[in-house]
């Protein structure tokens, strides 16, 4: 479930419309109460992009980016930022960042690259069966297009 706090806004980052892509923030407080007022905010150069918090076990936040680095920034106001966990996805279902303890982040705590992919990550790849000259493997795909099998 995701609660949406009032002052979380994005402001418009510094590309085309049509070069923007989304990355989606999975927040979640292992005690289930929420971060207590901690933040994290996600930035592009001056740009703030938007602000993630959680108010009670999970959130989930999606934002529009231009392919190029986010920088982090932890904003504590609480004493149990160890319960704070994020993962930030970009839309390919790809990982950009992924932390499960907050407790050591304070300011500007990382700069991570986050593009646009075109080729997008299969979900629940797994091998039907297979022979000594063939395998049948099934996956879901995450994207709108056709994807392409290459083998060897």
């Amino acid at each position: 479930m995701a609660l949406l706090i009032p002052w979380t806004t994005q402001t418009k980052a510094q590309c085309d419309a049509a070069d923007m892509c989304s990355i989606t923030v999975v927040a979640s407080d292992s005690y289930g109460d929420g971060w207590d007022g901690s933040t994290l905010s996600i930035h592009q150069g001056s740009t703030l992009i938007g602000n993630v918090s959680v108010t009670a076990s999970s959130s989930t936040y999606t934002f529009q980016i231009c392919p190029d680095s986010i920088q982090l920034s932890w904003i504590s106001n609480s004493w149990y930022d160890s319960e704070c966990a994020f993962t930030i996805y970009d839309r390919g279902g790809g990982i950009i960042f992924s932390t499960s303890n907050c407790y050591y982040y304070s300011g500007t705590f990382a700069t991570v690259n986050a593009t646009c992919p075109t080729c997008f990550i299969p979900l629940s790849f797994s091998e039907v069966s297979n022979t000594p000259t063939s395998a049948t493997l099934q996956w879901t795909d995450t994207s709108s297009n056709l994807m392409q099998i290459a083998y060897g």
